[in-house]
């Protein structure tokens, strides 16, 4: 058909294009690779060798019992400290936390009462100190359990949630995070290329020169979006591949070609949606226009 010949030549001419364009072409490459390993382990929200001090004004086997279950790899072997030093090593950062157990908290314990204990937090590091935080909770209670020999008591519930994760059991951050950073490359060049994609033609003039060829606007249009959908396709399926796979170890247990077959189809509609975008922006006098000019030019 004379509409798919003409839209594969305009394909054909958008993609050499692309490939001229040294900048771009570089910013797609850093972007699809160092962009997602960098959102990937830049930000750190494992718990990890955070440090723990006790202040044990109890000294008892249930205090002791406390400190000794906080283990690596999460937490390092927790250290003694007087409560006078606790605002010392809170300021120096050597500590993320810092357990203040009371006098007379196992005899209390032992007596049915309910003793408080105090968590210092340092939450400087607010990722890693509402996650240690839940973390320490959980050990406590736990602990605590244990040693009044409560263990019994969860099979005497006639029903408990117990909650897996399939793909991810450690629920490693990077596993997540890698996959979220590709999404959001996908989604920022789908729009940004086609959007450049027009305005190019319109700064350097060549706008005018298809319009005046025997050509649909939907030939236009349709070449720009293939052409642009298949080159963010093809960076997909490579950071994929490399960045995700290869560089993060990141495991794939699902089908990867129905993962690129849903990309393409999220791909196509967002590239349509730059055209209109590209489109409603008209001459570079507007934050649109702008946008585009500012990531691609």
């Amino acid at each position: 058909m004379l509409w798919m010949r003409n839209v594969w030549v305009l394909t054909r001419k958008e993609v050499s294009s692309f490939l001229s364009d040294r900048i771009l072409f570089g910013f797609l490459i850093i972007a699809f690779t160092f962009l997602i390993y960098n959102d990937a382990v830049g930000v750190d929200t494992e718990v990890a060798n955070a440090g723990v001090a006790i202040v044990d004004a109890d000294d008892s086997a249930l205090s002791r019992r406390l400190r000794d279950a906080l283990l690596p790899p999460q937490f390092k072997p927790a250290d003694r400290i007087d409560r006078s030093r606790v605002d010392a090593v809170m300021d120096a950062g050597s500590h993320a936390f810092v357990i203040d157990i009371p006098p007379s908290f196992e005899a209390d314990i032992l007596r049915g009462l309910q003793p408080a204990l105090q968590l210092n937090i340092d939450a400087t590091a607010m990722t890693q100190a509402g996650v240690g935080s839940a973390y320490i909770e959980e050990i406590l209670i736990s602990e605590t359990m244990r040693y009044l020999q409560m263990d019994d008591i969860m099979t005497r519930i006639p029903a408990v949630p117990v909650t897996r994760a399939m793909f991810n059991p450690n629920l490693d951050a990077i596993w997540f995070q890698a996959i979220e950073a590709l999404i959001e490359q996908i989604t920022l060049f789908a729009l940004l290329l086609v959007g450049a994609a027009v305005i190019r033609e319109r700064e350097h003039g060549t706008i005018e020169h298809l319009l005046v060829m025997p050509l649909r606007a939907s030939e236009i249009a349709g070449a720009k979006v293939l052409a642009n959908g298949l080159i963010v396709l093809l960076a997909t399926a490579v950071a994929m591949a490399f960045t995700v796979r290869l560089v993060l170890q990141v495991p794939v247990l699902g089908s990867v070609p129905l993962f690129l077959f849903g990309a393409a189809l999220y791909i196509f509609s967002i590239t349509s949606l730059g055209i209109m975008l590209s489109t409603v922006a008209g001459p570079c006098h507007n934050s649109v226009c702008w946008l585009y000019r500012y990531f691609c030019f």
